[in-house]
Parts: C-alpha cells; structure tokens; sequence
C-alpha cells in the first residue's frame, strides 16, 4: 500500500500472526517498503519481550515505488532494512507474482533479507510458504 499501517498488536504465538496475516485485506495503491519495515520495527522496538526472536515478513506484489521514484525508493527500502537488520530484527520478503523475476529484483530482494534468502510465490501458493516461514519462527 502507499502507506504503512499497523492492524495488530504483537501476539504471542506465530500461528496467530499467521492468522492475522490471513484477514488482511489488499488496499492497492503504490508500494512504499521503507514505511512498512520502519513501522514493523518500530512496533517491534517499542514491545517489553526481550526472549522474542523480532521477524519481519515483508509480503508485496513490487519494487517499492513510493517516497518519489522507484531508485529513491528502493535505497530508501535498503536503508530501512539495514536499519531493522542492525537492530537484531530478522527480514524475510516474499514477492507475490505469477511470473519469475527479473535480475534487479531479485538484487533488491537480496539486499533487503536478513540472510539473502527470500521467496518468490503466487497468491495461491501463499500457504506453502507459510508454513516453510513458520519453521523460521519457531526454530
């Protein structure tokens, strides 16, 4: 979405952010990651559980296109990133597409995750992966 929102508070276990996950909604509108992951690791700051492993699943259908132009854009997204990644937050994207992806995105794609690892699925196929990010989380 062009803009960043927050729709739940931290929850304890991962099946049930899964679960709020599976509620949200697609607003459309341009795509802004910089304001998605500065918002996640806010929240994730703010929270008074230290034994938590902090994880950012970044779920997106694009290159980020919002603040300005798309290069702006994703140097901001990289440096939100970074941000995030030196706090201790763990950063996992997933591109929602029914096609591969191009060398630049998968560049980005890298750039962004925590571990370089990121995941290329369909709406459809939305499930499997959850259950692979779940593994993640609960390790």
């Amino acid at each position: 979405a062009t803009n960043a929102s927050f729709v739940s508070n931290l929850v304890p276990l991962s099946v049930d952010a899964f679960s709020s996950l599976d509620s949200l909604a697609y607003s459309g509108g341009r795509t802004n990651h910089a304001a998605a992951i500065s918002s996640c690791q806010q929240t994730l700051s703010n929270s008074d559980a230290v034994e938590r492993k902090n994880m950012i699943i970044l779920i997106t259908d694009g290159n980020p296109t919002e603040p300005d132009e798309e290069t702006t854009a994703i140097n901001d997204a990289i440096a939100a990133a970074i941000q995030a990644k030196e706090a201790g937050s763990i950063l996992i994207p997933v591109m929602l597409t029914t096609t591969s992806i191009d060398n630049n995105t998968t560049d980005y794609m890298t750039k962004i995750s925590s571990e370089g690892m990121y995941f290329n699925t369909s709406l459809s196929t939305l499930d499997s992966v959850e259950e692979s990010l779940l593994s993640k989380v609960l390790c």
